[in-house]
């Protein structure tokens, strides 16, 4: 009778490790279908990243495209102004007498190359 009661004990123990197993590899199930959910929440959420990065490179070509048409315009209006300041030059270039106006002159055409007079 001694040995049955060893082996009702035995028994019982190895249940008790089973039951307890089974409570962990259901635990490790649900951790398991909480951390899936997650990653399918974040999926869910960097799905509209590309279609954003797509609208930021045309954002960003835009404004390239805006600066450049900018330069052009400044440029243009330096071009299409050349006419007044040429003529100032000329008139500083033709009146030999004065030095004044050579300086002016000077200034007027550094002026128009970009290089600042001081």
């Amino acid at each position: 009778m001694d040995v049955d009661v060893e082996e009702a004990a035995m028994e019982q123990g190895q249940l008790e490790g089973i039951r307890t197993a089974i409570a962990h590899l259901q635990t490790a199930s649900e951790n398991i279908t909480a951390i899936a959910q997650g990653v399918e929440d974040v999926r869910k959420r960097l799905k509209p990243f590309p279609a954003l990065k797509k609208k930021l490179r045309e954002l960003r070509d835009a404004n390239a495209r805006h600066g450049q048409y900018a330069a052009a315009m400044e440029n243009l209006k330096h071009i299409f102004n050349l006419q007044t300041p040429l003529q100032e030059i000329r008139n500083a270039l033709e009146d030999e007498k004065s030095g004044a106006k050579l300086l002016l002159a000077h200034r007027n055409t550094e002026h128009r190359e970009g290089v600042e007079c001081k």
